[in-house]
């Protein structure tokens, strides 16, 4: 269980440049990154990159960036000490790895997702319905659900309902699943994994299509399988990426695209562009509805276009990155 807590005063140095202190173990917490920051991931949780350690010597490091912090800037430190302490930290991020894989080969042994599929009942069904997802698609995507999912939530545990997204790389490979929380205690903070410290890439809506060629982008899952349904592959194979500022692995996948219409979110503007630049803005094209519009799953539940008119739209709306 991590809770949220205060940097310990020995950094306090970089205390003004960290966010979402999270209390690990007597000897460890964690943050968001002095150096390259860090936003809460696509579930919910709070960024926990960087490492800070009390042992000996304490110090902190970052496992994104790799930069290391030191309480006095390193000066009084032997070079064998900051050896020691880097290759320390480097047995530790091999250890967490091993224990991903460990979970992630667990996960797909288990077929948990078949379960969660299995117990889909005219009520859940019903609310995947009224997300725009029909029922032959929530079997071909293997929708499901939980009702009664345990999650913490600023140091607490709460339990919720929840619908489950299966997340399958091409092929069909299990990579994770995705909880969609449907009574959370905070409205923003409403998607957990089932294993965490997975790092997640895009979710194909179609995993026998090898990803590249045309490219259209959502953020979400739900947002991706939505549009899907009413579009199909006329713009290309849709994906979803989970959440506004998805991390490298996203990127890499992206490479294989020829070309990408993105389509974000009101609010969505600076992260898509970021994101263009990311990925190559020659290549990118992009769409962000205005408020009135608001959010494309929304607007096409509520009207009900056709394949073509969606397909008009989009192409119509999308602007070259470039521009």
């Amino acid at each position: 269980m991590r809770k949220e807590a205060a940097l310990p005063s020995v950094f306090s140095r970089f205390a003004a440049d960290v966010a979402y202190v999270q209390y690990v173990s007597t000897e460890e917490y964690s943050s968001s990154c002095p150096s390259c920051k860090g936003e809460p991931h696509p579930s919910g949780e709070w960024p926990d990159r960087c490492r800070w350690r009390l042992d000996y010597p304490p110090r902190g490091f970052c496992r994104r960036c790799g930069e290391m912090f030191w309480p006095n800037g390193g000066q009084t430190l032997s070079p064998e000490d900051v050896a020691h302490a880097i290759k320390e930290q480097e047995e530790r991020e091999l250890a967490r790895k091993r224990s991903s894989e460990r979970a992630l080969a667990h996960l797909q042994s288990s077929l948990i997702w078949t379960k969660y599929y299995d117990d889909l009942d005219e009520h859940y069904r019903k609310i995947w319905r009224d997300r725009g997802i029909p029922d032959s698609l929530q079997s071909f995507w293997q929708l499901g659900c939980n009702r009664d999912f345990p999650y913490w939530h600023g140091g607490t545990e709460y339990h919720s309902p929840t619908i489950t997204i299966p997340i399958f790389g091409e092929g069909w490979v299990p990579l994770n699943v995705k909880h969609r929380l449907l009574s959370p205690v905070d409205p923003g903070d409403k998607y957990r994994p089932e294993v965490r410290g997975l790092t997640q890439g895009l979710f194909l809506t179609d995993p026998d299509t090898e990803l590249g060629g045309q490219v259209l982008l959502l953020e979400g899952e739900i947002k991706s399988m939505v549009v899907a349904t009413t579009l199909g592959s006329g713009l290309g194979n849709v994906v979803g990426m989970p959440g506004k500022t998805p991390g490298k692995k996203v990127v890499e996948q992206l490479e294989a695209a020829d070309s990408i219409t993105i389509v974000g979110d009101p609010d969505g503007r600076e992260a898509m562009w970021e994101l263009c630049k990311a990925v190559g803005k020659q290549k990118c094209r992009v769409l962000i509805p205005d408020e009135r519009m608001g959010k494309i799953d929304d607007w096409i539940n509520k009207y009900h276009p056709s394949s073509d008119e969606l397909r008009w739209i989009i192409m119509q709306g999308a602007k070259p990155a470039w521009v």
